[in-house]
């Protein structure tokens, strides 16, 4: 097959166990943020677990995952695999942020 190397890319399996990783470690913080909202001396600060995860999952998805792509999608084709990896995430980056900007320029405040 086309992809028979791909048993080969530690990169690729990388990502890929680690998203499922995250997004598993996501589900299982609503039970704990359960469990912590019993008024005990033992919980766990769970706005900074929330934040770190959502936080995480941003950058997997906005960074890791287009630079494996793009960096899975140069091997082999280009000869300057490190440029055509930056050129790619820089688009990524600039597309991203402006979305993340006019998105957060036009709906960051809410009237109740």
């Amino acid at each position: 097959p086309e992809d028979a190397h791909l048993k080969s890319h530690v990169l690729v399996k990388f990502v890929v166990v680690f998203g499922l990783t995250l997004a598993w470690m996501t589900m299982i913080l609503l039970p704990i943020d359960v469990w912590n909202s019993r008024p005990t001396d033992r919980g766990l600060d769970m706005d900074t677990c929330w934040q770190v995860a959502f936080v995480l999952i941003g950058l997997w998805i906005f960074l890791v995952i287009p630079c494996a792509t793009f960096y899975y999608e140069a091997d082999g084709a280009t000869d300057n695999v490190k440029c055509y990896v930056f050129r790619h995430m820089l688009f990524v980056v600039i597309v991203v942020g402006l979305l993340l900007g006019i998105g957060f320029g036009l709906l960051g405040t809410a009237s109740i």
